[in-house]
Order: structure tokens, then sequence, then C-alpha cells
């Protein structure tokens, strides 16, 4: 055997030999940093609202922007907390409007998406639609059809589920006329604490709660498992993160009807202590948009030139 052969045949061994068996399970590295963006509330704003004092939102702005922070923020978790459907009191008219919503978030790119109680005022079709175009995830509401995931995997080391209080679908004056043959929405607590078990091997858990702040921090010292709290039902603005429990999770609220984009950056300190830093993006300043969402909206209203998209 010549030097090169011999050489060659030394690099393959000591490659065969550092390399794990095949089949062998890996450990993920821990993550030292990690990067949230999340929004929640957006009612089916399709276009930017003129609302006075507060002009802000719209899909093509929130995909634009969307596309530019990834390129500054290539590994950030994006999320959607839910409650993204239409409230137009006419119910064919809102479907149809949340079924656009839907095509265009499917251009965006979400990690997660929670399923709120206006999701499932539109009934048993809409939430199959959910489940077969977005990454919906939720640890208390059991489908049949369309089964949802009860988790995400996310960068190997974060796991993310969502929970919806059942008391808001409940409270819904169509609650008990409404199509939902296949729907049961279990208690928040013993959902989490189902899930205990994979939510302890991960390094990160964050929960989309669609949920008032109190019953939050009522929840969550029971669940010390989980990391990130993310207010997504009628979220006020807060720019300074709660804590809560023993654990000091975080608690995120980032705001009324998605016409922000709430950034919040981990990076891990001296002794395992996180330092948290956050940041708002307004829509309204926004410049960045997203050309395949405005065709989406052109060719959305030229078939149904009846429905008023302008908020």
């Amino acid at each position: 055997m010549n030097l090169a052969l011999l050489c060659l045949f030394l690099s393959f061994l000591q490659a065969c030999a550092g390399a794990p068996p095949p089949g062998a399970e890996t450990t993920p590295s821990e993550l030292t940093s990690l990067e949230i963006l999340v929004q929640s509330d957006s009612r089916g704003e399709v276009y930017p609202c003129k609302c006075p004092g507060n002009p802000a939102g719209g899909l093509s702005r929130r995909s634009g922007l969307h596309k530019h922070l990834l390129a500054q923020y290539k590994n950030a978790l994006v999320l959607e907390g839910g409650d993204f459907s239409s409230e137009l009191p006419s119910s064919e008219e809102a479907l149809l409007v949340s079924q656009l919503m839907v095509e265009a978030m499917e251009l965006m790119p979400y990690h997660a998406v929670a399923i709120g109680s206006r999701e499932l005022f539109l009934g048993d079709s809409y939430l199959e639609q959910l489940a077969n175009s977005l990454p919906v995830v939720s640890a208390n509401l059991m489908g049949e059809k369309s089964p949802i995931p009860e988790l995400l995997w996310v960068h190997d080391r974060v796991l993310v589920t969502s929970i919806l209080d059942p008391l808001i679908y409940y409270e819904w004056e169509g609650a008990l006329t409404a199509e939902r043959s296949h729907i049961l929405i279990e208690d928040p607590s013993v959902a989490l604490g189902r899930l205990q078990d994979k939510t302890l091997q991960a390094q990160f858990t964050v929960v989309l709660a669609q949920m008032s702040l109190d019953r939050i921090l009522e929840l969550a010292p029971s669940h010390p498992e989980v990391d990130v709290w993310v207010q997504a039902h009628e979220p006020e603005k807060s720019e300074n993160p709660g804590r809560v429990g023993d654990q000091n999770a975080l608690v995120l609220e980032p705001g009324p009807r998605s016409r922000e984009i709430m950034g919040v950056f981990l990076t891990q300190g001296a002794e395992d202590d996180w330092d948290v830093r956050t940041r708002f993006w307004d829509l309204k300043r926004s410049m960045h948009l997203d050309q395949r969402v405005e065709s989406l909206l052109e060719t959305f209203k030229q078939a149904h030139p009846d429905i008023d998209l302008e908020p």
C-alpha cells in the first residue's frame, strides 16, 4: 500500500472512530441565547387600520417586516398567539376573510400558531383548514377530524405549545349552537400536567396562553416547567416582561391587534441567569411590503367586491 493510500485509510478509520454509531441518539447542545418574535390578536385586520392616532397593522406589512427581521435574526422563534380570524358580523364574510388571512399567513415563516376563541367561533371546517395549512398547536383543544399537535419542537431544545381558557369560548353567546361536534376543551392545568414529562426534556418551554393575565398568574406557579408565557388573548403592551412563580418565568404581553411585532432576546449570563431585552417594531412605520401578499389581497378584492376589507 503506497503512502497516500495508507494516509487515506488511517483518516477513514479515525473518522469512523469519532462518529456515533448508526441510530445512536445525540443530545442537542444547550442554547446560550434565544430570540422570539411574537404577536397576537389581529382579528382579521387585513389592511392597515386607519384608526385615529393608531394607523397600523395589515398583512402585507406584517409579512414584509417578518422577512426583514429574519434577515437580521436568522434563528428567531416566530410565534402567532391566535385570535387572528375576522370579527365581521356576518359569519359567511368572516369565514372568507379568515381564510384569506390563513392563505397570507402560509407565506410567513411561523414556527407555531395558537388557536384562539375567534378561530373556534368559525367552526369545524375552518379548524380543519388551519390544521392542514399552518403549524397550529394546542395542549388542551382536542379534535378528531384533523388532530392538532399538542406541542412542537423548535431548534431541538425549545418546546412550544398553547392553551385556551375554556371560559373565553363558553361565555360566547353562540357557543352552545356552534358547529363543534368533535371539539373538547380540556382544563388547561390538566393538559399542561399531562405534557410535563416532555416539557421537562426541553431547555425552554414556551406557552402561548389564550387567557387573561390574571389567569396566567394563577396558573403559572403550579407549572414551574414553563419558562415563557405569552399572554395572547386581548393582550396589553408591556416593554418590561413580568416574572411569575418561584422559577421567575417570563410573562410576555405583545400588545393589541397585531399592530406591532414584539421581539424578546434572552442571553445566558453568569450563574445560569438570563439577561432579557425587548423591542417593539411598529407596523405603521414599516415600509417593508410583501408583494406576494399584495397580489393575494388584490385577487380577493376582485373575486369579492362586496366585502369591505378596510378596517
